[in-house]
């Protein structure tokens, strides 16, 4: 029994030594990289009304942002719904329907950290109504970004590429 429980923390030291030793060897990897890996990205997430989408993107065109992802969402927050009675829609007992998820737009864009602050504040200055149900806005880290087609990757994979690019790449189909 005693050997066994020696064996185990002979084992148990030799992996820390490995693990420590493993993680010396990344850290001066991650050392020796250009600046460009290493600056730090987020993706920013807001809900917003659609009728809000087009000032939205003006406000971040301006910016300098050069795309982003929009997609439908449905959802609802403090507003929980809201009866449609006013459209003549009644259930089987003459009760109003509600809608349990209202229709917003969910904005993506990943961006770096220098300019995030700016992204927030405009993408929120002009989605503001003052009213319940304007929304929400996320800031979550992003560890790495890749371009699918050229492999390029984090700041350089966020940059739209030169149009003379474009062209030769509709050339080359």
């Amino acid at each position: 029994m005693q050997d066994t429980d020696s064996y185990k923390s002979y084992c148990l030291y030799r992996h820390s030594i490995f693990f420590l030793k493993s993680v010396r060897s990344v850290t001066e990897s991650v050392a020796e990289l250009p600046s460009t890996y290493l600056k730090s990205m987020q993706l920013v997430l807001a809900i917003i009304q659609p009728a809000k989408l087009d000032s939205v993107k003006e406000a971040l065109v301006k910016l300098g942002i050069q795309g982003m992802t929009v997609t439908g969402a449905k959802g609802f927050g403090r507003q929980k719904g809201r009866p449609l009675a006013f459209l003549g829609l009644l259930d089987m007992e003459g009760k109003p329907f509600t809608v349990d998820f209202l229709p917003k737009v969910r904005i993506e864009i990943v961006v770096n950290d220098d300019i995030v602050d700016a992204v927030v504040d405009a993408i929120v200055a002009a989605a503001k109504t003052g009213t319940v149900g304007d929304g929400k806005l996320f800031v979550i880290p992003v560890t790495r970004t890749v371009r699918i087609r050229t492999g390029e990757e984090n700041e350089v994979a966020l940059t739209i590429e030169e149009p003379a690019t474009l062209s030769d790449s509709r050339k080359k189909k």
